[in-house]
């Protein structure tokens, strides 16, 4: 009786060792008694963070998608007006430049002219800007002044380079407006290829513009582009 019962009592004994043993097993999550116990890291992201936002969108691709070219057909009689005060700007200035452009060469020779066009023909943007209201300026693919770069609803037809005019619709109910520049005999003397450059030029050339790309030019070739854009009017 006495052995039954003792056996019986070392049967439950082990049973017990044995089911705390297995418990023990699904506790993964605790630290080890021999491990040092030791705060879980906080973690100083928000909610969000971590997550892997979403990148940012390039400011100056948004600003290509928001612009339309447009057959000049498709505008209202609004944008028609828009248009209109698009090219008489660009008029303005073509004529002004080319008035003062060539007083300059006839004072300073071609060498001058390079001076003229590196100080004064800024100027003469900016002047016919404030006139007209609107924004204009010149561009090109093979640049001189490499402030002139073109805006960027304008990039992909200065690239695409085929010689004429093109028409855009705008956020805001903008119009942009592109006029191609064609290479005239006269313009050789200071964009033609380098032995056909007026004396003196190529080194006032170095000097103003070091990095200068747009020489090599031949008579018809597209040299550039007069650039516009016309805000709206509230009246």
């Amino acid at each position: 009786m006495t052995s039954h019962t003792s056996l019986s009592r070392l049967s439950w004994f082990s049973a017990l060792v044995l089911l705390t043993g297995l418990a023990g097993c699904d506790r993964s999550d605790e630290r080890s008694p021999s491990s040092p116990s030791t705060p879980p890291e906080s973690s100083s992201e928000s909610p969000d963070e971590g997550r892997g936002s979403p990148p940012e969108e390039d400011d100056s691709s948004s600003t290509e998608k928001a612009w339309q070219q447009v057959d000049r057909k498709e505008l209202d009689e609004r944008k028609q007006k828009m248009l209109e005060r698009a090219e008489s700007a660009r008029k303005k200035l073509g004529s002004t430049l080319k008035r003062e452009l060539t007083s300059a060469v006839s004072e300073k020779s071609f060498s001058g002219a390079v001076d003229f066009c590196h100080s004064r023909a800024p100027e003469i943007a900016a002047e016919a800007a404030k006139e007209t209201d609107v924004e204009i300026g010149r561009t090109s693919h093979r640049l001189r002044n490499a402030d002139n770069v073109p805006p960027s609803w304008a990039k992909a037809a200065v690239e695409r380079r085929k010689a004429q005019p093109y028409v855009y619709r705008g956020p805001d109910e903008r119009i942009g407006y592109l006029h191609p520049i064609e290479t005239k005999g006269l313009c050789i003397n200071c964009h033609g290829s380098q032995d056909q450059l007026a004396p003196d030029v190529a080194d006032m050339l170095a000097k103003r513009y070091p990095e200068d790309q747009a020489t090599g030019f031949e008579v018809g070739d597209l040299r550039g582009w007069f650039w516009v854009e016309v805000p709206k009017r509230d009246s």
